[in-house]
């Protein structure tokens, strides 16, 4: 499952509505304790930071949540012609994916 966690134009932090989004990904992680997830956000070099801040809100929500921190890993990528820079992924991986090459 990959839950699209939408965020403010010019916001770090999570809405409720994007807290929300994260509830059936979290039921998935809490009944599969041992799979990984991985939140990525895409944007262009100037708007990198805010991107950071962005997955680094999702990754202490989910750590709030009872998510053990070494389960998350983080990829700040840059932006591609079909990315919402707003919107920070939030996948559960299961067994076998490959990681992807960290970029950003």
């Amino acid at each position: 499952r990959v839950a699209a966690v939408r965020f403010d134009p010019t916001a770090n932090t999570l809405n409720p509505a994007a807290r929300s989004e994260l509830g059936p990904v979290l039921d998935r992680l809490m009944a599969n304790p041992r799979e990984p997830v991985l939140v990525t956000s895409y944007s262009d070099r100037a708007d990198m930071p805010l991107a950071r801040e962005r997955t680094q809100a999702v990754r202490a929500a989910l750590i709030e949540r009872g998510v053990t921190a070494s389960r998350i890993r983080v990829m700040n990528s840059r932006m591609m012609n079909d990315a919402d820079p707003n919107v920070v992924q939030v996948q559960v991986r299961g067994r076998g994916m490959a990681s992807p090459a960290r970029r950003g």
